[in-house]
């Protein structure tokens, strides 16, 4: 031995957190090495332990102490005091040496208390390499065992890893153990699948500062778990909140778990297609007031009713009537309109069109005979979405009638999505009676309405700008190349107007014929 070197440190090593709890393996590892030293002379001047560490890592928080150590002392000669080789490393011969090397350039000399290092014949070296590379094979001839053994029980339904957050292992009646909820953990577990699985819900990373994540905890440390975005998405995608078990790295498929399950078959596929981005594209709902004319104006080529939508800019946003046909079908340029464009040419087109000041006292009485028609086809709309409500309810009420009678599940099950359907018939009735436009809403007295149609329409709100429309025109607007096209005014509007359309790059409005009273005459007698 070298005589020259007076100090050391030591390092000490147990692999399960079962020893460290028990005392078991670094006391004793620290005892042999003291009395080596003492018997040697050594002042030992560091213990490096670590607790719960398997051999076969080369990443070790206290051999990674240890090295850092040894660069303070600048190359200093240093005695390194194990107990054993596979102390310092079970992991193949290679990285032993690795490991070893990476020691001795920074002036570690290693000296084991049961093994022959201090020597430097062919014979030592020989020795200790037989010894590590049997430490090895005993280290993955254990596994496989202990694998074996997890293979099996896994394909019995139990998981055997650590327990995810939101559960704990608890002793099996048959033997072994299973996971149960943990109380702790289990309803946060549930918060935070339950808010993902909302449409509108918040996302991973707003997920990840809510209370229930935040508040995960580990039930032997009380400690929160690492607050990664890894670890919130690990949760979320983890089967064996579904009562499911799985593990693909050794071909077991997905089975079912002997544990109880805590989060529904629905909510976790709902947070799986969230996660997936399969979920159907949410698309911003544009509203009519900012595109009164929607469904009013067609493409002039194609004929198909243009769409609104906004345009990103540098700074804002731009509006457009745009026809969504595919250049394959419909070849017309430009695709998209200017919102301002298009409602300033339907302004000139309105502007245009003047009744004539001698009809405005007979107005008053068409537009009323007009309107009562159009009101009683929309109260007929109306009485029997009134009646299919009515039918709706008297078939609810079967339906739960029949739930009080049953005591099959299936059946049960049945009549209860029966009841949701039916439920959401009668929203949508509901909703639908409650958007009908009111026909009450417009002033047959309104001057302005026959005297200036475009200040009606600026000023109007949008049921007023709707029935506007539908008074002035019979059809659809067509737009061709940018440009509002033909658009036939309704009979009664016809009768009443003089069309006059400044020709600027717009097509003529179609006209018909004066009209041929349909009052029989009195004929004098021939």
């Amino acid at each position: 031995m070298n005589n020259g070197i007076k100090e050391g440190i030591i390092y000490t090593r147990v692999s399960t957190h079962g020893q460290v709890t028990k005392g078991e393996g670094l006391e004793s590892q620290r005892y042999s090495c003291e009395k080596l030293a003492k018997e040697r002379g050594i002042k030992i001047l560091e213990v490096f332990a670590d607790k719960g560490v398997s051999g076969s890592s080369l990443y070790r928080p206290g051999l990674d102490r240890l090295t850092k150590f040894l660069r303070t002392r600048k190359m200093k000669p240093t005695w390194v005091f194990i107990d054993e080789l596979d102390r310092f490393a079970r992991l193949g011969v290679q990285n032993y040496h690795y490991l070893k090397d990476e020691v001795t350039k920074l002036g570690g000399k290693f000296i084991s208390v049961k093994d022959d290092l201090e020597s430097e014949t062919a014979a030592s070296r020989l020795i200790e390499n037989f010894k590590v590379a049997i430490g090895g094979f005993e280290r993955e001839h254990n596994q496989e065992r202990v694998n074996t053994r997890m293979r099996v029980r896994i394909n019995q339904g139990f998981w055997v890893f650590h327990a995810p957050p939101g559960y704990v292992y608890s002793h099996h009646l048959e033997g072994g153990k299973i996971l149960v909820p943990d109380p702790l953990n289990t309803p946060l577990i549930q918060d935070l699948f339950n808010q993902f699985s909302e449409e509108f819900g918040p996302s991973l990373k707003e997920l990840r500062h809510t209370k229930s994540f935040r508040g995960l905890k580990n039930p032997r440390t009380l400690k929160p778990y690492l607050q990664r975005p890894e670890t919130l998405r690990g949760i979320l995608e983890n089967k064996l909140y579904i009562g499911k078990v799985e593990f693909l790295k050794w071909d077991i498929a997905e089975m079912d778990g002997m544990h109880e399950a805590i989060i529904s078959d629905e909510t976790f596929e709902e947070v799986q297609n969230r996660l997936s981005n399969k979920r159907k594209k949410s698309y911003r709902h544009i509203s009519i007031d900012e595109f009164p004319l929607k469904g009013d104006v067609i493409c002039g080529n194609c004929k198909t009713k243009l769409v609104a939508s906004f345009s990103t800019g540098r700074s804002k946003k731009y509006p457009y009537y745009r026809c969504k046909t595919k250049n394959s079908f419909c070849d017309i340029q430009p695709k998209n309109l200017s919102r301002d464009s298009l409602h300033n040419q339907f302004l000139s087109l309105i502007d245009g069109a003047k009744i004539k000041k001698e009809v405005l006292v007979m107005a008053d009485r068409i537009i009323e005979d007009l309107l009562k028609e159009k009101s009683k086809h929309h109260s007929g709309i109306q009485m029997n979405k009134e009646n299919l409500i009515k039918d709706l309810e008297r078939k609810k009420a079967r339906q739960i009638k029949k739930i009080l009678s049953v005591s099959h599940e299936d059946i049960i099950k049945q009549l209860e999505e029966e009841i949701s359907s039916i439920d959401n018939e009668m929203k949508v009735l509901r909703k639908e009676m409650t958007e009908d436009y009111s026909l009450e809403d417009f002033k047959l007295s309104s001057n302005l309405f026959f005297k200036d149609p475009k200040k009606y329409w600026i000023k109007g709100s949008v049921k007023q700008k709707k029935i506007l429309y539908d008074f002035v025109f019979d059809k659809e607007i067509e737009v061709m190349n940018g440009k509002v096209g033909t658009a036939p005014y309704s009979l009664p509007y016809r009768l009443l107007s003089t069309p006059v359309i400044k020709k600027d790059g717009m097509v003529e409005l179609g006209g018909i014929e004066p009209p041929t009273s349909c009052v029989p005459r009195k004929r004098s007698p021939s």
